[in-house]
């Protein structure tokens, strides 16, 4: 629970309390530990101990976690599995809670579903939805739950971590802290995945890139086939901030084409838009 410990203690007292809302939004930045809290939090509920490991929620009775896996999308089927779910009584846990990861990703007929039972929710229900954004919920879905933010941590927290748990010598663990943005699961992709660092010098290419060899680059780009555009618009996200950590501000045509790729990313959630095309787009438009 790195650097949520104030929430932590929060949601000890109201479960202790019998306080706790029938459902909650958990937002923030991908990688800051929304996920591990909620799981850490059901392992509250039923054992008592605030904690998360990879097979705790494997073991939990009361727990059905939900994630979209390779799909594209989180469906009706889903929503009715956890509907039957939190109908019944809890066996061990104070509460039967169910967690949808990326819930941005409910389709429109799996959030009408969710709203009726947020609507009605069984006594001794909790739902927890995780999501990078509240908005890129319906409104109405959104207003029935209670938002937590889940802030960066501070990069000497990271720093720590990562020499405690990963032995990273003091001065990488600074580095990747600094180039983590106050995220923790960011830092150990740094530190680990391979996949990133290549993502990493493509956006670098991309954002430098000459006019004529922009049909050949992007070609390249998306032809391989484990290409993600939304995990290559996360790349150059990351160089765009980056920079701007740097320097304290962006040129005019970074700033214009960050805006841009905010707004791609958020259209890619929903629909299925051609990379090359997009891409592209991106990379002739007057910026």
């Amino acid at each position: 629970m790195l650097g949520h410990e104030l929430l932590v203690k929060n949601f000890k007292r109201l479960a202790d309390g019998d306080k706790l809302s029938h459902g909650y939004v958990f937002f923030g930045p991908k990688g800051v530990g929304k996920r591990i809290f909620a799981l850490g939090f059901a392992n509250y509920l039923e054992k008592k101990e605030f904690s998360f490991d990879e097979d705790s929620h494997k073991i939990l009775g009361d727990l059905l976690f939900i994630s979209r896996g390779e799909e594209s999308s989180l469906g009706i089927d889903q929503v009715r599995a956890l509907k039957n779910f939190l109908s019944q009584r809890p066996n061990q846990s104070l509460r039967r809670t169910a967690i949808i990861d990326e819930s941005e990703f409910l389709t429109s007929e799996a959030e009408n579903a969710l709203l009726k039972i947020t609507e009605e929710p069984p006594t001794s229900s909790l739902l927890i939805l995780i999501a990078r954004e509240p908005e890129m919920l319906t409104a109405t879905l959104s207003s029935r739950l209670q938002k937590i933010y889940f802030s960066p941590v501070k990069n000497s927290e990271i720093e720590n971590w990562l020499v405690k748990e990963f032995s990273v010598n003091g001065e990488k663990a600074e580095e990747l802290a600094n180039r983590s943005f106050g995220i923790p699961g960011l830092a150990r992709r740094l530190l680990e995945d391979e996949k990133l660092a290549v993502l990493l010098k493509e956006a670098v290419k991309f954002l430098k890139v000459k006019d004529t060899e922009r049909g050949s680059f992007i070609k390249e780009l998306v032809s391989h086939e484990d290409f993600k555009i939304l995990e290559f618009l996360d790349a150059v996200i990351m160089v765009l901030a980056q920079e701007l950590r740097i320097r304290q501000a962006l040129d005019e045509k970074n700033f214009v084409l960050w805006h841009q790729i905010l707004e791609l990313r958020r259209n890619v959630s929903f629909f299925p838009l051609n990379p090359r095309l997009q891409i592209m787009n991106l990379m002739t438009h007057d910026r």
